[in-house]
């Protein structure tokens, strides 16, 4: 395993983006009972997502769950999702979200570098991770990019 830090605060470091795998992702943030319903709501999602069998998937893991805080409400989800994916299945997203009531989720469309729109992908990235990347007192903290392969 990858060893984390976590800062005074409980947060992960470093403050980025960092990519774990989910067998990490068990180890460093299951470690109750609580987190560990939550944590399996996470796996049904993500084996669900990942039957879509879009190359841009990319999920963020955020919020008090990827912190050392003991009982996190929820996990906080940012979903960039293919572009097509996305316009043509509005409704499956809808349910989705509706289906998974331990889960925040934002679902963002993820369009290619070579489509005219991508600039779209970059500035909502760099939003959700300026916003991500600080608590409400404006410290520094870490999210997770949770590799799906």
């Amino acid at each position: 395993m990858k060893s984390h830090t976590f800062d005074d605060n409980g947060y992960l470091l470093p403050d980025e983006v960092t990519d774990i795998t989910w067998d990490n992702f068990e180890e460093i943030f299951i470690f109750n009972h609580q987190r560990a319903e939550l944590a399996l709501e996470l796996k049904e999602f993500v084996s669900t997502v990942t039957d879509w069998r879009t190359d841009t998937l990319q999920i963020w893991v955020d919020g008090s769950f990827v912190t050392l805080k003991p009982h996190p409400n929820d996990i906080d989800l940012i979903c960039f999702v293919d572009n097509v994916f996305y316009e043509s299945n509005l409704t499956t997203l809808s349910s989705i979200k509706a289906a998974f009531s331990k889960l925040d989720i934002y679902f963002i469309k993820n369009y290619p570098k070579e489509h005219p729109r991508y600039f779209l992908t970059n500035f909502d990235k760099l939003d959700w991770l300026h916003f991500l990347t600080r608590d409400r007192q404006n410290r520094r903290k870490g999210i997770v990019n949770l590799l799906l392969s």
